[in-house]
């Protein structure tokens, strides 16, 4: 794996010796260092101070999404299985598209309501809760699981 040495990296590419057993590791590490840098800038664009949740919430992203894609990797059949980070990256977004609907409906119809009702201060933290980062790391292993589950079932078919 080249870190720095992107004249090897396209020689690699034009051999065609860039499989996804390869290209794997670009792969986690690229979408570790998204996570890293998104939470980073939201924790610093925060009018509120980072605690200790936020921390583990940081940690917490990263470990799911490793375990997620190491755990979909195998699901299409490991080092054997073909296809994938194209398999990955589409069924990912239509399993986020409908997680982000099917949140944003639980949400406005039994979340907001319940916390405006019977916790307020809720609504006035920015800083991470144990009870926020539990349900969102929950959340996150159910959305790995589903992406897993239908690369499982392409991969059956090959």
């Amino acid at each position: 794996m080249y870190f720095w040495n992107i004249k090897a990296l396209k020689a690699q590419i034009k051999r065609g010796e860039l499989d996804d057993k390869e290209t794997l590791p670009y792969f986690v590490v690229s979408n570790l260092l998204l996570i890293f840098l998104f939470d980073t800038l939201c924790a610093s664009a925060s009018t509120s101070e980072s605690n200790m949740w936020d921390t583990l919430s940081l940690f917490a992203d990263m470990a799911l999404l490793l375990v997620g894609i190491l755990y979909a990797y195998k699901k299409n059949g490991g080092a054997r299985g073909r296809n994938f980070i194209r398999k990955y990256i589409a069924l990912s977004l239509v399993v986020g598209v409908r997680f982000f609907l099917f949140f944003m409906l639980l949400l406005l119809v039994i979340i907001l309501p319940i916390e405006t009702l019977f916790f307020p201060s809720w609504l006035d933290s920015e800083a991470a809760t144990p009870d926020v980062v539990l349900l969102d790391t929950a959340w996150q292993a159910l959305f790995y699981y589903r992406i897993a589950k239908h690369i499982e079932e392409t991969a059956t078919q090959e």
